[in-house]
Order: C-alpha cells, then sequence, then structure tokens
C-alpha cells in the first residue's frame, strides 16, 4: 500500500512538471507567434504607404508572411542558441529578405527601395538592443541572461512592439510631414545611426567577451556608456535632422517663390497675347466695315464672301473668349486657351464656380499645370488634336476635369510621370505638384493613361 502511495506521488510530480513544461514551451510559441506578426505587420506598413504594389491586393499576403516566417525563426533560433555572431547573420538576412521583397513586390526608385528594407531592419534592431541594455540595469543581468527568461522576454517584447507599432503608425499615418532632405543630406543622417548602431554591437560584443571571460572589464561600465554614446548619438542625430529640415524648407519655399514668379511672367505673357489680339482686331474694325461696304455696293459678292471668311478666323479669338467672375482664373484659362488655339488645338472649356476654397497661388499652379501638360501632350499629335477641360461646383466640392489626346504615352515611375518636355525649369514640376496641391486641400485625384490621358480631381469645398 505503501508502495502504490509511492509511486503515485510521483507520478503526480512529475505530472506536474510535464504540465509547467508544456505551459512554458507554449507562451514561448505565443510569444515568438505575436512578436513575428508585430514585426512583420510593421515591414507590411512601412512598405505599402510608402511604395507602390506591383500585383494585385491578394498578392499582399505573401509581402506579410516572408518576414513574419523569417522573424520567427529567427526568435525561435535565439532562444535556442544564445551566440551573438547568430545575431548580426539573422539581421543580415532578415535585411536581404526584405530587399528582395521590395525589390520583387514594389515599386519606385532604386533609393527607396533599398533604403527602407534596411530602414525597417535597423529599427528593429535598435529599439531592442535599447531595450535589453535598460533592461539589464533594472533587473541586473547581462542581455544573454535576459533572453533565457521567458517573464522578462514577454515584457520586453509587450513594450517594445507596442512601442515601433505606435511610433510607425504616426510616421505613416502622417502624410502631410514631407522631409524632402537631399540626398547626400540623407545619407549623412543614415550614417549617424549606423554608426550608432556600431557602437551598440561593439559594446554588446564586449559583454560576451565578460561573460566567457575573455576580458576583464566592469559590466556596469560598459551598460553606463553604451547608454550615454546611444543617447548622444540619438540627440545629435534629431539635432542634425532638425538643422537640414529648416535647410530643406527654406530651399522649397524659395523654389515655391521662384516657381511662381515664373508662372506669373507666363500668365502675364499669355494675357498680353489676347489683349493685344483683341485690340488690333478693335483697330481694323473701321477698315473692314469700309471694305465691306465697297464690296457689297460693287455687288462683288465672291470677293465680299472670301473676305467675310478672313474676317471670321481674326474673330476666332474673341469668340473663345470666357468670361468667369474670378479675375485670376479668368485671365489663367483665356491666357490657355489663346495659346492653345494658336497650335491648332481646339480647346473646350465648361467653367461655372463661384467659390474656391484654393488660394490664388496653388489654384493658378494646380489649373496651370493641368492645362499646361495637355497643350505640350496634345501639341505632338498630327490629328484629332483637342483639349476638354471642365470645371464645376457640385455638393459643395469642386469638380475639376480635363482630357486630352497624345502622341506619346507618358513614362510611369513609382507614383511619378516623367516628361519628355524640354522645358524642364517649368515643365519638371508636373503631375507631383498637381498631387501634392490636392493633397494639400485633402482632396482626390484620379490619373487614367489609356486612348485619352484623363485626370479627374475633387476638391471639398
Amino acid at each position: 500500500m505503501k508502495i502504490k502511495m509511492y509511486y503515485s506521488k510521483i507520478y503526480h510530480k512529475n505530472g506536474d512538471f510535464i504540465t509547467i513544461v508544456r505551459r512554458g514551451l507554449m507562451s514561448d510559441i505565443l510569444l515568438n507567434f505575436l512578436t513575428s506578426f508585430a514585426d512583420a505587420f510593421i515591414y507590411y506598413r512601412i512598405m505599402n504607404c510608402k511604395l507602390d504594389f506591383k500585383f494585385k491586393n491578394k498578392y499582399r499576403i505573401f509581402v506579410f508572411l516572408s518576414p513574419f516566417v523569417m522573424m520567427w525563426l529567427r526568435y525561435f533560433i535565439r532562444k535556442k542558441v544564445v551566440n551573438f555572431t547568430l545575431e548580426i547573420i539573422m539581421c543580415i538576412i532578415i535585411y536581404l529578405s526584405t530587399f528582395i521583397l521590395s525589390y520583387s513586390f514594389y515599386k519606385g526608385s532604386i533609393f527607396k527601395r533599398t533604403i527602407y528594407p534596411f530602414l525597417y531592419t535597423l529599427f528593429l534592431m535598435s529599439v531592442e538592443n535599447i531595450a535589453y541594455l535598460i533592461s539589464s540595469i533594472i533587473f541586473v543581468m547581462l542581455p544573454t541572461d535576459i533572453l533565457k527568461s521567458s517573464i522578462i522576454n514577454m515584457i520586453l517584447a509587450i513594450f517594445t512592439k507596442t512601442f515601433q507599432i505606435i511610433i510607425i503608425e504616426l510616421l505613416v499615418r502622417n502624410n502631410k510631414v514631407n522631409f524632402s532632405f537631399p540626398k547626400n543630406f540623407m545619407r549623412e543622417a543614415i550614417a549617424l545611426v549606423c554608426l550608432e548602431y556600431t557602437f551598440i554591437i561593439f559594446f554588446v560584443s564586449l559583454w560576451n567577451m565578460q561573460k566567457y571571460n575573455t576580458i576583464s572589464i566592469s559590466i556596469g561600465f560598459v551598460i553606463s556608456v553604451t547608454i550615454v554614446v546611444s543617447l548622444s548619438m540619438k540627440f545629435l542625430t534629431f539635432l542634425i535632422l532638425y538643422k537640414l529640415k529648416k535647410r530643406a524648407d527654406n530651399d522649397k519655399e524659395e523654389n515655391l517663390r521662384m516657381q511662381q514668379i515664373e508662372m506669373s511672367n507666363k500668365l502675364n505673357q499669355d494675357m498680353t497675347s489676347v489683349v493685344d489680339s483683341l485690340r488690333s482686331l478693335r483697330h481694323d474694325m473701321n477698315s473692314h466695315m469700309g471694305i465691306i461696304k465697297g464690296l457689297l455696293e460693287l455687288a462683288q459678292y465672291d470677293e465680299l464672301s472670301k473676305y467675310l471668311d478672313s474676317i471670321c478666323e481674326d474673330l476666332n479669338i474673341s469668340n473663345h473668349f470666357i468670361i468667369i467672375n474670378n479675375k485670376v482664373l479668368s485671365v489663367l484659362i483665356n491666357g490657355k486657351v489663346s495659346k492653345a488655339i494658336d497650335r491648332g488645338i481646339d480647346f473646350l472649356t465648361s467653367i461655372s464656380v463661384n467659390k474656391i476654397v484654393m488660394s490664388e497661388r496653388d489654384m493658378c499652379a494646380l489649373i496651370s499645370n493641368i492645362i499646361e501638360n495637355a497643350i505640350e501632350a496634345t501639341d505632338k499629335v498630327d490629328q484629332n488634336k483637342y483639349i476638354k477641360f471642365r470645371m464645376k461646383e457640385q455638393e459643395n466640392q469642386c469638380l475639376i476635369y480635363c482630357e486630352n489626346t497624345y502622341a506619346e504615352k507618358p513614362i510611369i515611375k513609382g507614383e511619378n510621370f516623367l516628361t519628355t518636355k524640354t522645358d524642364k525649369g517649368w515643365h519638371g514640376i508636373g503631375i507631383k505638384t498637381i498631387k501634392s496641391i490636392v493633397e494639400k486641400y485633402n482632396g482626390l485625384m484620379k490619373v487614367e493613361v489609356e486612348k485619352l490621358f484623363i485626370i479627374s480631381i475633387i476638391i471639398p469645398n
């Protein structure tokens, strides 16, 4: 009887032990799953907000699953084998895999498709390393020992992943913030962050040496120096980025001012052409009437008919003159109509707007770029040269529509349309400027390039 009770106690203890092991294993698997899911979500958000997807939406799942699998393997291997060199190799593999994904599934410049996977990897690893450094001070443990503690790992995972997701969401949702740094400035900033990361790697290496007694150094000293260097580098990074942003904003304002001056000059030239034509027509009207009267009295009806035809051609410009309540818009549209007619382009317009929420500068830049692009594209067409431009108010919205024929299909690179125009100083801003103005007023823009080039814009009033 005693023997049975003894074996029963042993079986009960072993059963509790197996249950604890199973629970620990399940918690590790769940933790790895959640952290991998968060890392994959961060990559998915960055890439889909910053780059254009090449394929149908159903293939986006591959962009999510690939980093998920890579991160799950990384956490699984790190749980089994704590090795600094292996961790570095895994980071390189993760970057290469996300880099291949960006090139395979997304459109955009080589620089963007290369730098976003790098920043993603750098962001994840930097936050994790800093979290482990802080935990080393709080729990008085080496980072290698922290990796073996499920409870501490769970606490770190919750805080780091929550922090990372919040930061990424704030960055990708705030589309109006656009740090348009020159490339050389961007490289300097990235180089500074890489230098910071190098310091972290260096001191983590010292910890590993300390663990295996290959070097004699105070752990507290290593941790303190690492934190001081990391915080100093971060402060320096933000300081440089702040100065670069101010310089970039100043350059942007200067460019906009120069574009505004150039646009005003072009508007003045276009309107001067219209006014000169009307003035010349009025000046010649008396002589025209005298000639018509003379031909009529002489009964030279054939000559009279030819002469009237020639006058009608001269009157064509006055027939196309558009009266709009908004004086600035009237000057702009009539100047563009005159330019189109001079190039043999049929310009069909329908404008009925009273209230425009845009500033005059933005309105001129928007309309001028739309029509100027249409004129340049249509001018290369041999037959059926026409532009149809409509602008109207509907349900507290300003609707703008423009369609035109074209000879050369625009080259689309990423989210930009490449131009073949020779006047780069004026036409370089093109579709990009139109899009930025539409986004500034929370509008919508749609571009279609099939048999016709069609651009549709909705601006809420």
